[in-house]
């Protein structure tokens, strides 16, 4: 081993191990959680957040709140931030707590820039979460304001010296020429280098290889760490130095260098600075973006007047991400040679530098962070053009990771609004070049873009949701948005004359930041599915050629509803119209859909309303008897069925109504001179309500169409006189004799109340009560003597029951069943059953089976066999048989017949018994006994 390699090779390794980096590691911001935070988290839905943080003795006390589909909540929490910046937050108490929710613990990670938040909630499915806060003020007043100049040091000059190398086994040394412009900005340094190697060994002197390089380090005052060297000019050696590493002195730097065959290095200081100037067009701000999907936000400072003059690079990725979310590089650089208008830039130090343009060794790195010199240059149209120096070969930029830039960045001077956006946290606006202009290309800010395109497309987006309509329904209902009036502004120039180049630039800005980060989802569907591909642009410009077409085709059916012929011929090419429409809905949007639709329908309805009209025109004004009213009531009934609106429907009705009066006009008449003539008798009640019952079958059609068959009061007369004749004692009396009259045989019942129905017709017993109980008396008289009652108890005690008060008894207990029964098959055969208790229940209703209704008992006969008193005159138990009768209407194929024989047969022959208990009004009140 060669004297002292292993302690050069020692001290290099200490030396450069020691330095996280080429550049000076920027320092960390305090770590601080206080204040407020806000965001969203994720727990199979996601939901918005804030966490209030306030720190105390090293503790956090934390408010989490949450609003999850319309229910909000809050609960405190308790916390601790470790050193490595991750935290941990438990809860403590509810503030707030809707139904069903449980509190959820934190974990995460505070990000270098000290406004991110991240991490987990649990228990929660998958539980990851993300909250910012707000830029601070100070934050947003310095990002308007110029950078700090340069903090240089005693370090920053020019020094001078040697590299000491050996040449031989024997020891025989050499120096090589050194020389370094050192410039310092704080802990941070850079060194543009020129080192003569010569071309024979151990000359000392003659020809020799000019070198020429910038190197990149770090100086604390005492100790200066100089590598990574970009080789500028290799001059056509093999050797070169790749870093030195040495102890700074009032004037010199002693130390040791990694360079093969070469171990010491020399230096004095030779002088100041030899400061290259500026040019004042390079002067001030100028902003761009970088990288194939303009994922880089680039802004250069340059300070023209400053000592040294300098630039300040600033970077931020991804630039479709809020401001706290993206990592930052700020890089001081200081021009060192000016060659045919362009100045190369030597990296000083890292002022900034997070995430990918961290120092750390990760899979992920950005390519502005691998940059070892810059080359900048005024460019055309008023910009700048920066190119990134990584290798020696000068290339434009590395291939960077994640995302490889290109060649040239091209920058240019921001307006005031464009300082302000980006100062505010937004990221500077996409240039989008080619010929795309007006309101998209003069917005301050790719977010103040993606607003520009929000507005252009609002006008349009109302009835459409993209969550409930096909994506045709929705691209249908935008194509207002790309009519030359409505793009234009906001393009510059038509939809029609844009390149594919031009709306993929557009497509990005969308997908990047529109849709992606800032949720605009209408923005999306036009980003994804009109300005993607060509295809998608042709079938645009297609539905657009369709739609004009469609214009068309709209003002021509106006011109024909308008000439359309009011009969059925008409209504049939109404009819081919709505079929025409159907066929163009997808170039119709929803309004003119509507509009569309509406004009059919109006005019449907003044063609349905003439024919209409033209019937009621030709409707008789006579021949009431012949039933011709009735056809006014259908007429009137298939105009409601037809669908005119309600004016229309009113407009008819007036006509029909004249037709309708005039019908009834001479038989009112003739009704109401009857009056006069009526004697006051049961034959006079039955003329009158003979004549009345003319009308009865139109009662409810005058009055459900006009309101009231006689609004002129015409009857008037003959109402009073049959209230008259109604209301005399005798007529009631003959009323009542004359049911009895009838009120024998079998269907005895039936036949009174047909009887009562010539005299009162059953719709209008409620009106008399006095005539609905005679009826009901008679009737029940009626069933009573239907049956056949026989006394077989030998000698009745006076006061037990007669036979003929148990057959009542047996009756209206019939009466009751078949009433209920009567009840049963109304409901079951309405189909409007919904409970299964009830729908059980019908199973048993013989209705169900036959279809008719009338399922019954009818009581034939009843024998008395006797009565046993068990309080004399007061309560007796009486034994009797009832012989009952099953009518089954329908029932034949089931064996009806049958049954209602063997009913009769069973139901004679089983004696049934009864307890009668005087009422107090009079009476008996009757419980079946234990025989029933």
């Amino acid at each position: 081993m060669l004297p002292g390699k292993g302690c050069l090779l020692a001290t290099m390794a200490a030396l450069i191990a020691g330095a996280v980096s080429a550049f000076s590691t920027p320092a960390r911001a305090e770590s601080d959680l206080a204040g407020r935070w806000s965001g969203n988290y994720n727990c199979g839905i996601e939901t918005t957040m804030t966490l209030e943080v306030s720190e105390k003795d090293g503790l956090l006390d934390g408010v989490f709140s949450f609003d999850a589909q319309g229910q909000s909540g809050s609960y405190r929490m308790a916390g601790r931030l470790q050193p490595d910046r991750r935290f941990t937050f438990v809860p403590r108490e509810w503030i707030k707590r809707p139904d069903g929710f449980t509190a959820l613990g934190i974990t995460g990670i505070l990000n270098e820039n000290n406004r991110l938040i991240e991490g987990r909630l649990s228990p929660c499915m998958p539980g990851d979460f993300k909250a910012a806060r707000a830029m601070p003020e100070a934050e947003r007043s310095a990002a308007m304001a110029p950078p700090q100049p340069l903090q240089t040091g005693a370090l920053s000059g020019i020094w001078a010296g040697g590299i000491g190398c050996r040449m031989n086994r024997r020891g025989n040394t050499e120096t090589y020429p050194l020389e370094l412009q050192v410039i310092a900005d704080g802990d941070g340094v850079g060194a543009f280098g020129h080192i003569r190697i010569y071309k024979k060994r151990n000359s000392g002197a003659g020809p020799a290889f000019d070198q020429f390089m910038l190197l990149s380090g770090r100086q604390d005052g005492t100790s200066l760490t100089l590598e990574n060297p970009l080789m500028v000019d290799r001059g056509g050696a093999q050797a070169q130095l790749k870093g030195l590493a040495g102890n700074i002195g009032t004037d010199s730097i002693e130390g040791q260098v990694s360079m093969s065959g070469c171990e010491t290095v020399s230096l004095k200081r030779k002088g100041a600075l030899q400061q290259v100037a500026v040019p004042a067009t390079l002067a001030g701000t100028w902003m761009g973006t970088a990288g194939r999907q303009n994922e880089t936000s680039v802004i250069l400072h340059a300070m023209p007047d400053a000592d040294p003059p300098f630039f300040e690079l600033q970077a931020t990725y991804p630039a479709n991400l809020p401001d706290a979310e993206r990592d930052r590089l700020r890089l001081a650089l200081v021009p060192v040679v000016e060659q045919d208008g362009r100045l190369l830039l030597m990296p000083v130090s890292r002022r900034e530098a997070t995430g990918v343009f961290g120092t750390g060794s990760g899979p992920v790195r950005h390519a502005l962070g691998q940059w070892r010199g810059v080359l900048v240059s005024a460019g055309s149209n008023e910009s700048v053009e920066l190119r990134g120096l990584a290798r020696e070969s000068d290339v434009a930029a590395a291939a960077g990771s994640p995302q490889a830039l290109q060649n040239t960045i091209r920058l240019t001077r921001p307006t005031k609004q464009q300082q302000e956006a980006v100062a505010s946290g937004e990221a500077p606006p996409i240039d989008f070049g080619g010929s795309i202009a007006g309101a998209l290309a003069a917005a301050p800010s790719r977010e103040a873009q993606c607003r520009v395109l929000e507005t252009w497309l609002k006008p349009f987006e109302g009835g459409l949701n993209i969550d409930r309509m096909s994506l045709d329904a929705v691209l249908a209902g935008l194509i207002g948005a790309f009519a030359d009036e409505a793009f234009e502004p906001v393009f510059g120039l038509p939809f029609l004359l844009t390149i594919q180049e031009e709306r993929g630039a557009v497509a990005r800005l969308i997908r990047d930041t529109c849709r992606s980060a800032m949720r605009m989802r209408m923005v999306g569907v036009v980003g994804d599915f009109v300005l993607s591909t060509e295809h998608q642009f042709t079938g645009m410009t297609t539905l657009m050629a369709d739609r004009t077409e469609t214009g068309g085709w709209m003002a021509r059916l106006q011109e024909e509803l308008r000439d359309l012929p009011q009969d059925q011929s008409g209504l049939d090419r109404i009819n081919g119209m709505r079929a025409d429409m159907a066929k163009r809905r997808r170039d119709l949007t929803d309004t003119q859909a509507k509009e569309v639709e509406a004009a059919i329908a109006r005019r449907e309805n003044d063609v349905k309303l003439a024919m209409l009209l033209a019937e009621v025109a030709a409707l008789p004004e006579t021949g009431f008897e012949q039933g011709n009213l009735n056809r006014v009531f259908a007429l009137l009934k298939r105009a409601q069925a037809s669908g005119l609106d309600n004016q229309s429907l009113g407009k008819l009705r007036e006509g029909a109504e004249a037709k309708a009066r005039s019908l009834l006009d001479g038989p009112l008449r003739e009704a109401a001179g009857l009056a006069a003539t009526l004697p006051m008798s049961l034959e006079g009640m039955r003329l009158g309500n003979e004549a009345m019952g003319r009308f009865r079958p139109y009662r409810r059609g005058m009055e459900e169409w006009f309101g009231t068959i006689d609004g002129a009061g015409v009857l008037h007369p003959l109402y009073s006189r049959l209230e008259e004749i109604r209301n005399d004692a005798g007529v009631k009396s003959a009323f009542r004799e004359k049911l009895l009259e009838v009120a024998t045989g079998p269907d005895a019942e039936a036949i009174v109340r047909n009887t009562a129905a010539a005299y009162v017709e059953p719709e209008e017993t409620h009106r008399y009560p006095e005539y609905a109980a005679l009826i009901d008396e008679v009737a029940l008289v009626a069933e009573v003597r239907a049956i056949s009652i026989v006394d077989d108890s030998g000698s009745p005690q006076p006061g037990e029951p007669t036979a003929e008060e148990i057959a009542r008894f047996a009756l209206q207990r019939v009466r009751d069943y078949n009433a209920q029964q009567a009840a049963k098959d109304d409901a079951c055969l309405s189909g409007q059953v919904s409970d299964p208790v009830q729908a059980m229940l019908c199973l048993t209703s013989p209705a169900l089976y036959t279809g008719q209704k009338g399922f019954g008992a009818r009581l034939i006969a009843v024998r008395k066999i006797g009565c046993v008193p068990e309080v004399s005159d007061i309560q007796y138990r009486c034994t009797f048989t009832q012989e009952i009768q099953i009518n089954m209407p329908g029932g034949e194929a089931y064996g009806g017949n049958t049954l209602s024989q063997m009913a009769r047969q069973m139901s004679s022959g089983e004696a049934v018994d009864a307890r009668f208990s005087r009422a107090a009004g009079g009476g008996w009140n009757i419980v079946w006994g234990d025989l029933q």
